[in-house]
């Protein structure tokens, strides 16, 4: 009864104590997205700092300068991109509305003269003309334009970013010994990242070449959003799969089958990269089940958005390992990872941990009772010596 009221305790006080911590990073989001992104592209970048450092012999100071200085000529790059692409779009917007009124009036003419009176034999009536005032209504360039705010909002903390990774850098110490347990999460989340940002970038050029190839207007921006949501586990090449869409739609210059290659070449690049590079190279390396990887993302994605759900496979993964190396947590680490069976065994090896000092405070009383039953053997033993009293008498 002890230890049902016990397990019961530590799960509310960890329900109320994960619901504290959820807050206070929601409450901290302007901190700690800018930071948890400072410490991934710390170990990302620690790799170039060391080679300079042992292998060129350059200073530790001017290393990270060097190292920093390549990487804000990609993210200025990057921007540039970004900015000319906006131009492009906002150039062909009045241009794409067009071309969706015009389609919208001839899907609205088709209906009305084939489908409505199809579907009237089977007495169903289909009132058409609030569903076109609608689309009418759609601000097409607002939309499009709005597809790449949350990687404006992203640049616009680069300043911060910039700040906490060269504090970062310069306070670590690759000659100092870690502990196991530090050791095995830089490890794991160094290999995470390094070989998940080859391949994000091998898919992103090619999905970009191949677009720019289909004549697809922002083809380079397409293949950098694809580099961006290849860091979202599971979902992440499907919605890039599916971001050139409506701008093909909108275009009057293509048609059916050029719709058909647009989502067939990177659709088949991205099934090849993440479904067969991807497994050989990386394994089942965070541990984590699918389910989990699913939580994750909408859980962080809840707290933090679009950084949230990129930082939320190696975030996970790194909270797997810290609870996995407390034993009174160890049975969650191992349901994160899928195995109930693990995490039951846990449980109740934990639980019997719990009742182990009840056994010994039984035990020491076993030898004492052995002493009070000594005397018994010498009390049978009397009863001759008593006889042969009698008989000398």
């Amino acid at each position: 009864m002890n230890t049902l009221h016990s397990r019961l305790q530590l799960a509310s006080l960890m329900i109320i104590a994960a619901i504290l911590l959820a807050g206070a990073l929601l409450w901290l989001k302007p901190i700690m997205v800018p930071l948890v992104l400072a410490i991934m592209f710390s170990y990302m970048l620690a790799p170039v700092v060391d080679f300079s450092v042992q292998k060129i012999r350059l200073p530790k100071g001017i290393a990270i300068f060097f190292t920093l200085s390549l990487s804000v000529f990609l993210l200025v790059l990057t921007g540039s991109l970004i900015s000319s692409s906006l131009g492009k779009l906002a150039d062909k917007s009045a241009e794409y509305e067009e071309h969706i009124l015009t389609l919208t009036k001839k899907s609205t003419l088709w209906v009305n003269e084939q489908l409505v009176p199809m579907l009237a034999e089977y007495n169903i009536h289909v009132d058409i003309s609030q569903f076109s005032n609608i689309l009418e209504s759609i601000p097409i360039s607002g939309l499009m334009g709005s597809m790449t705010n949350t990687i404006l909002d992203l640049l616009s903390n680069t300043f911060l970013i910039l700040i906490f990774v060269i504090y970062l850098l310069e306070g670590r110490n690759p000659k100092k010994k870690s502990s196991p347990l530090m050791t095995l999460i830089e490890q794991k989340i160094k290999r995470y990242l390094f070989i998940k940002f080859i391949l994000s970038a091998t898919t992103g050029i090619l999905v970009g070449l191949l677009l720019g190839f289909l004549g697809v207007d922002l083809a380079m921006l397409f293949g950098l959003l694809t580099f961006i949501l290849n860091f979202i586990p599971n979902i992440g090449s499907l919605i890039a799969m599916i971001l050139p869409i409506p701008l093909v739609l909108v275009d009057p210059n293509f048609s059916l089958a050029s719709l058909v290659m647009v989502v067939a070449l990177p659709g088949a690049v991205q099934m090849i990269i993440g479904n067969v590079v991807e497994p050989k190279l990386l394994g089942d390396s965070l541990e984590l089940h699918p389910i989990t990887v699913l939580l994750s993302l909408i859980f962080w994605g809840m707290l933090w958005g679009l950084p949230g759900m990129l930082l939320a496979a190696p975030i996970t993964a790194v909270l797997k390992i810290l609870l996995e190396s407390l034993e009174l947590t160890k049975p969650v680490a191992k349901l994160l990872e899928g195995n109930i069976t693990a995490a039951e065994s846990a449980t109740s090896n934990m639980g019997a941990s719990e009742e182990e000092p009840e056994t010994e405070s039984v035990l020491p009383t076993q030898p004492h009772t052995e002493e009070i039953r000594e005397p018994s053997p010498a009390s049978e033993i009397e009863p001759p010596e008593t006889e042969s009293a009698q008989s000398d008498v």
